[in-house]
């Protein structure tokens, strides 16, 4: 393993392991909404002068997913997505069908963790179908609530972060976070999630202690 890796949380570390799949993955289901033809030619053609958005889908989603998975640096993931969105707001997408390729990553993330476990590949879980469906953090809180959770999910410690975040935003069971997350067994995904999640709830809380006016 790598040095850089040995540092990495264990959810950070096998995405960072399944990085090509899930590239392919996360471009393959934002260009399912191309037509069949524009598609083949989106995927096929090489010649960044003749093919700019195919280009600059091949180079920013990989530097988009190193950046999710390391330094999170908020200008160059900034610059990332805008050369995108700028190439698909002249392509006849509204303005919510421009950014939704950032929205599929969840999904395919998810598949990816579904599909291997520590032994190796095994049956998918899910259809292969794109889930559409609100992820469970979304249906539980609403989206009016994301913006503190995601506050107070920042000042907690990598491990419990990883723990929420396999089971809050991708869905997954307790045997499938065992697996991503390095526990011995499900029962102790569990019991990681159950802890992070009292922390969660502390950290919301101060978070709208913090928030609200003096009286």
């Amino acid at each position: 393993m790598a040095e850089a890796d040995r540092g990495l949380a264990p959810l950070t570390r096998a995405l960072a392991a399944r990085k090509d799949a899930i590239v392919a993955g996360w471009l393959s289901r934002t260009l399912e909404s191309y037509p069949e033809r524009n598609r083949r030619f989106l995927l096929q053609e090489r010649d960044a002068f003749r093919n700019p958005a195919g280009h600059a889908f091949r180079e920013a989603l990989p530097a988009l997913l190193d950046e999710l998975l390391g330094a999170m640096d908020c200008a160059r993931i900034e610059a990332l997505l805008d050369g995108i969105v700028r190439i698909r707001a002249v392509q006849d997408f509204t303005a919510g069908q421009a950014v939704a390729f950032v929205f599929l990553l969840k999904k395919v993330i998810r598949d990816e963790l579904r599909r291997f476990d520590r032994r190796g590949p095994r049956e998918m879980l899910d259809s292969a179908e794109p889930d559409a469906a609100p992820s469970p953090l979304e249906q539980a809180i609403g989206r009016q609530r994301t913006e503190r959770y995601e506050r107070a999910l920042s000042r907690l410690r990598p491990e419990d972060r990883e723990a929420l975040i396999a089971r809050l935003e991708l869905g997954c069971s307790y045997e499938e976070m065992a697996s991503a997350l390095g526990k011995p067994t499900a029962d102790a995904a569990r019991k990681a999630a159950q802890r992070a999640l009292v922390r969660l709830v502390a950290e919301m809380k101060r978070d709208t202690g913090a928030a609200s006016p003096e009286r």
